[in-house]
């Protein structure tokens, strides 16, 4: 608070004072149950809602900053305003009773997809066995025939039900023995169990035999368990990893030897090493995919994310939703619209497995879009993560840690490097990260040169693209390689060949310089 010439208080809501304000709902949050502490803040409304306006204001301001500067942004430019779009918005949520993530589940489970499992889309029931003798589905829970409900108890293990029954009967029995009258009134559901019951006692006997499996009840229960794990339910995550992370590593490291990667880039120490690593790293991404946190989290603090949904993040909050809260508030407000604005605001809400945007034409784009998705049969699942055996490059987790070994493979052969001479170029290219031209044109010249444009049209003119120039004349003017690849979206390897090829080749070319 601060106060003017005629004594007269003035409200002033500074950043400090917004963060300082967060830091303590979020004490809040720690101290005391979900429920309680939901209620707590929400007596807070009338203190919390002039930081709730501060900050739906600087969100406003930052779409108007994008509305003028549009047409002009580079890959860096809108990295940067992305990140002060979301910034505002995460601290909005902060200060929402329900919290950064409302869709958070008590199990810390997050509803990404639906967990109920389609007939004929998901499960192939005329491809699979239906066996009577260990179980029975009552199929009028399912009615109209398209879904399994995870959570109606429709499902009879047989075993089970004999010992339930053989247990029931033995209580009756004592009871009536004692003298005890009663009219026996058999539930409804008695001794059946549903698909998320019966998957907390088959999860930990989970085999790579029953994926591949012609079970019914056994499919039905690996595309609950897929989506699990792509849900966030780390029971399922670490249980379909754990039983293929040795052959991951092992197609991962054949793959480099193949490829004749130097062994020092395969194994390190005790500690596995870059590629039984990277191998680690694809498989549980390809499994779990990515949190909603973790993608919010990583596009506010700029860093790097697929660029698809980089570019549907910057759409959204900077056209789409500014357009939607634009619309509402031409209407007479009311719950639903209240509803409906906290649901644009919050960064979270648009991930899940029903959001898609068009990336060309042909191909629609949606989150987690590289895991997969049962479709047609789970016990596909082996299949789409190693391939067959005739063709293993058919695999998904073959196809990306290809593409991992490629990167190596290529900087080893473009740039004539041994994996050994790694650690001599970091600390070469730390000492001195512009480009050396110490036997031809003096960098001094060419950072004073009239205009870099006639560095980049000479440049240019022998055949070096446009592109490669740009990142070249950033170089020399300062610009670190690091920054650079973060900002062309390429390796800083790539970066660090560009910049040494253009050095090499104005060396060569120095003298058809016109000073």
């Amino acid at each position: 608070m601060t106060e003017d010439k005629n004594g007269k208080k003035d409200d002033v809501i500074t950043d400090d004072l917004i963060n300082d304000m967060v830091s303590c709902i979020d004490v809040i949050r720690s101290k005391h149950s979900q429920t309680d502490a939901y209620q707590f803040i929400k007596l807070l409304n009338p203190i919390l809602e002039p930081f709730r306006i501060k900050l739906i204001g600087e969100y406003f301001q930052v779409v108007a900053e994008i509305e003028k500067d549009k047409r002009r942004l580079s890959p860096a430019g809108r990295r940067t305003y992305l990140t002060r779009l979301l910034t505002p918005l995460i601290k909005l949520n902060s200060l929402h009773p329900s919290g950064k993530n409302p869709y958070l589940e008590p199990d810390g489970t997050y509803p990404f997809m639906e967990e109920k499992i389609w007939i004929d889309k998901e499960i192939n029931i005329k491809e699979l066995q239906y066996d009577k003798q260990k179980y029975s589905i009552d199929f009028e829970y399912s009615k109209p025939f398209d879904w399994f409900d995870p959570d109606a108890p429709n499902i009879t293990i047989w075993d089970e039900y004999r010992a339930y029954i053989d247990k029931k009967e033995k209580k009756d029995s004592e009871a009536k023995a004692r003298g005890i009258k009663f009219i026996p009134i058999a539930p409804l559901d008695e001794g059946k169990t549903s698909i998320r019951e019966l998957y907390k006692k088959w999860l930990p006997t989970l085999t790579e035999d029953k994926i591949k499996s012609d079970d019914l009840l056994d499919q039905i229960l690996v595309c609950f368990t897929i989506k699990r794990a792509l849900n966030g339910d780390e029971k399922a995550i670490e249980k379909l990893y754990n039983l293929f992370e040795n052959t991951a590593v092992g197609i991962a490291v054949n793959m480099a030897l193949k490829r004749q990667i130097a062994k020092s880039y395969i194994w390190d120490g005790k500690e596995g090493g870059d590629f039984k690593q990277e191998a680690r790293v694809c498989l549980r991404f390809l499994i779990a995919g990515s949190k909603p946190e973790d993608i919010v989290s990583s596009l506010s603090k700029g860093e790097k994310v697929p660029l698809q949904i980089e570019k549907f993040y910057f759409w959204y909050y900077s056209d789409y939703v500014p357009k939607e809260l634009d619309r509402i508030m031409k209407h007479s407000s009311n719950r639903l619209d209240r509803l409906e604005i906290d649901y644009l605001l919050n960064p979270i809400a648009p991930i899940d497995d029903y959001t898609s945007w068009q990336n060309t034409p042909k191909r629609i784009v949606k989150f987690n879009s590289g895991s997969f998705r049962p479709g047609g049969g789970t016990h596909y699942f082996t299949t789409w993560l190693f391939g067959t055996n005739r063709n293993y490059m058919q695999g998904r987790f073959c196809q990306v840690i290809s593409e991992r070994i490629d990167c190596y493979w290529k900087m080893k052969k473009e740039v004539l490097w041994n994996p050994s001479d790694l650690d001599q170029l970091e600390q070469e290219e730390s000492s001195n990260d512009t480009p050396s031209l110490s036997d031809g044109a003096p960098l001094d010249v060419l950072c004073h040169y009239e205009t870099m444009k006639k560095v980049n049209d000479f440049i240019c003119s022998k055949g070096i693209s446009k592109r490669d120039a740009e990142i070249f004349i950033k170089n020399v003017e300062g610009q670190s390689k690091t920054a650079l690849a973060q900002e062309y979206e390429l390796s800083r390897m790539q970066i660090y060949r560009i910049c040494k090829t253009i050095s090499l080749f104005i060396k060569k070319h120095y003298s058809e310089f016109s000073l």
